[in-house]
């Protein structure tokens, strides 16, 4: 093996390859000024195990650097050290032990490419840092997955893939922004998820636009309220489950929001639980195999006297509904949609799985295809403002009420609702997920018996 614990100060290209069996460790110091090429084992797999690619040193390019761990070297790519480069870094490892910038570990280039076919995946511990003055990229292909604990930010694009393993974001200290772009955040995942480590934390934060597709798994994990019927997910107070922002993917985007769940070999309901946090939800397309459950909030819920954000149609193609799924759940704590601007939806599954949507303002929907033919509404609530909403197949709505004006129509031919404005539902009496509603005496003076008259009710149905 070699070890590296000295000095380096070189200028031109510099070659360090390795075959032996202790692989290969940078301890020491390296300054260069050029290109460099690190490379532990054999380039075509010589089942001459070595040890790893072990940087715990500092290691200085003012060029491209490649570093390379094969599948000789067993024990991975261990990054404990720093590197800063200059141009393009490109990290690669096919061994077992995984890519891993460890400990209190940072890699700074302009652009960083990390690709891993190792089985324990990526892995960027809590204190460990990935920065990149242009765009950083990483691709993983095993069951390890892509797990990033620190902090990657990129002042342009951050790029993440991965195939047979989960993307899971956060861990147990202060940090938050777990990938932060200036510009884009793309995730595209095939057999495997895109999963919260289990805090209640702003995962994703994107100057521009936050693009997720994933292929026979889910963005988040499902949530269900206590009590709620099946296929329902409920509107009512976070501590009886209707939220839960640690199995949330939760995300601060300047931009739009695009976001799918395609089954192919699964049989599973593949959930998109996805919340926008200090920020307004400007909805591309959402479309999951299976419910989608949205929330805006400015602070996971403990709160609701801060700024208010909005749920908003930023469609770029307008044969796409803005949010698709078997069954749908959205809290805004401020506008669903606008009176010329209406979220779009399709309800795929209205005879097994339901709607639920609570505003503090107005709600404006629009069911956009017409093949769905059946909708179902558990509960819908405006808790100051007005809905106007439209279905396009036969409709039954349980409940619905709002402190303004309610427009319910159908393009089906039935429009069957249970309970207007006083409503019947436990899972939102006397509270929702924002606390109790308004006194509706006290807001408008209108319904002024004593049975309901503080209740929020609405001033005009159509």
């Amino acid at each position: 093996g070699i070890d590296i614990s000295g000095n380096i100060d070189t200028k031109g290209d510099l070659t360090i390859n390795n075959t032996g069996q202790k692989g290969l460790t940078i301890s020491g110091n390296v300054n260069h000024d050029g290109n460099s090429s690190v490379q532990n084992g054999y380039l075509k797999n010589s089942k001459n195990n070595t040890a790893g690619l072990n940087i715990t040193g500092t290691f200085n390019t003012t060029g491209d650097a490649n570093f390379v761990n094969t599948a000789d070297g067993v024990d991975g790519m261990n990054i404990s050290g720093n590197i800063t480069t200059g141009g393009t870094a490109t990290y690669n490892n096919a061994g077992a032990g995984g890519l891993n910038v460890i400990n209190n570990g940072k890699v700074s280039a302009k652009d960083v490419y990390m690709t891993n076919s190792g089985a324990k995946g990526v892995n960027i511990d809590s204190a460990a840092r990935v920065n990149g003055s242009n765009n950083i990229s990483i691709d993983n292909n095993s069951n390890g997955g892509v797990n990033v604990k620190g902090i990657v930010k990129a002042n342009n694009n951050i790029n993440v893939k991965s195939v047979n393993g989960n993307v899971v974001l956060g861990d147990n200290t202060d940090n938050n922004n777990y990938l932060d772009a200036g510009k884009d955040v793309n995730i595209t995942v095939n057999n495997g998820s895109i999963l919260n480590y289990g805090v209640e934390k702003t995962l994703i934060k994107a100057g521009g636009n936050l693009n997720m597709d994933v292929t026979d798994g889910t963005i988040g994990t499902a949530v269900q309220q206590n009590g709620v019927e099946a296929g329902r997910t409920g509107i009512g107070p976070k501590d009886q489950g209707s939220r839960d922002f640690t199995k949330s993917i939760n995300a601060n985007v300047k931009g739009k929001v695009k976001a799918t769940t395609n089954k192919v070999n699964k049989p599973d309901d593949l959930v998109i639980n996805y919340a926008a946090i200090d920020s307004n939800m400007n909805i591309d397309h959402i479309k999951a195999d299976g419910r989608v459950i949205l929330t805006v909030d400015d602070d996971f819920g403990n709160n609701n006297n801060g700024p208010r954000y909005n749920m908003i149609n930023a469609s770029t193609d307008k044969s796409k509904a803005n949010i698709e799924g078997t069954g749908i759940s959205l809290i805004a704590n401020g506008n669903i949609g606008s009176k010329g601007n209406k979220v779009t939806f399709n309800q795929t599954d209205g005879k097994n799985y339901s709607m639920d949507v609570l505003a503090n303002e107005d709600i404006n929907l629009k069911a956009l295809d017409d093949k769905y033919t059946v909708n179902n509404v558990s509960t819908m609530i405006s808790r100051e403002g007005d809905i106007n909403v439209e279905f396009s197949g036969n409709t039954h709505i349980q409940n619905i009420t709002a402190e303004g004006d309610i427009t319910a129509i159908t393009r089906g031919t039935s429009l069957v609702v249970d309970n207007l404005g006083h409503i019947k539902d436990n899972s939102v009496t006397p509270s929702d997920y924002f606390g109790e509603r308004p006194d509706g005496w006290v807001a408008d003076g209108g319904y002024d018996k004593d049975d309901h008259k503080h209740e929020v009710l609405p001033n005009n149905v159509t």
